[in-house]
C-alpha cells in the first residue's frame, strides 16, 4: 500500500526535499485516481486510519490533495 511505504520514511524524523516531493507525488495520484470512483469517504477514511501523523509536520490536505506546509 502506497500510504505503508511513505510512512516508512518519515520515521527517520528528518525528511528531504527529494522525499517530501516523492510523498506528494505518490499521495496525490493516489487520491487523483480514486476520486474518479466517487470514494471520499474510503479515501479519508483510509488516510485518517494509515496515514503516519508526522507527515502533517510537512504537508496539508485540502479537499484531495495534497501541498507542502512552509
Amino acid at each position: 500500500m502506497a500510504i505503508q511505504k511513505q510512512n516508512k520514511v518519515v520515521e527517520n524524523n528528518f525528511i528531504q526535499l527529494e522525499q517530501l516531493n516523492q510523498f506528494l507525488s505518490s499521495m496525490n495520484s493516489y487520491l487523483g485516481i480514486m476520486k474518479h470512483y466517487k470514494t471520499y469517504r474510503l479515501r479519508m477514511g483510509m488516510l485518517l486510519k494509515y496515514l503516519n501523523p508526522q507527515w502533517l509536520k510537512y504537508v496539508y490536505l485540502v479537499g484531495d490533495k495534497f501541498g507542502v506546509k512552509k
